[in-house]
């Protein structure tokens, strides 16, 4: 079981510690355009599979032929279910709200012991606005145990303290 405790400080951080504001909307379009790119990439690894799980009734089949045919069909329903993710991805992004955040929310872009998260969907590190940015589900144990908090606020996650340093 995740197991998280908040703190939250009367100390706001400020100085250094403030991350640059983001244009919202230009990361909303980034992370669709991260999107896009992975679901294409799943619909080719799924049609090249698909393609390899077909078997062809007119030739002569041994019994490794069907083993691969049964291990390309179970990959490509694995691929398929990607490809629907990333469709779920994109709904999730497009509904993102771009207001400024004073506490973490859905959306939030949330600088965490120096790394930048934006709750939102999961992602690969990905650099932007010349700041390296991790995407990580809204729903996520994480996200789940920042909710709310602002600048300054701590918690302990997983045996961790992660401090709260901005918010937006």
């Amino acid at each position: 079981a995740k197991t998280w405790r908040q703190r939250r400080s009367n100390e706001k951080i400020t100085g250094d510690t403030q991350m640059t504001t983001i244009d919202k909307q230009a990361l909303r379009n980034k992370l669709l355009s991260l999107e896009a790119v992975s679901a294409e990439q799943a619909r080719k690894l799924y049609e090249d599979f698909l393609s390899t799980a077909r078997l062809n009734r007119a030739e002569q089949m041994d019994e490794g032929d069907r083993s691969q045919a049964e291990h390309a069909a179970a990959v490509a329903g694995n691929l398929e279910e990607q490809i629907q993710a990333h469709l779920s991805h994109r709904e999730i992004l497009e509904s993102l709200p771009l207001h400024p955040m004073n506490s973490v929310d859905r959306g939030a872009i949330v600088t965490v012991n120096g790394r930048n998260l934006v709750l939102a969907v999961p992602t690969q590190p990905f650099t932007f606005q010349g700041m390296e940015i991790l995407g990580i589900p809204w729903e996520a144990p994480l996200a789940k145990a920042m909710l709310g908090l602002g600048p300054g606020d701590s918690i302990d996650f997983e045996e961790t303290e992660l401090v709260i340093e901005a918010v937006q």
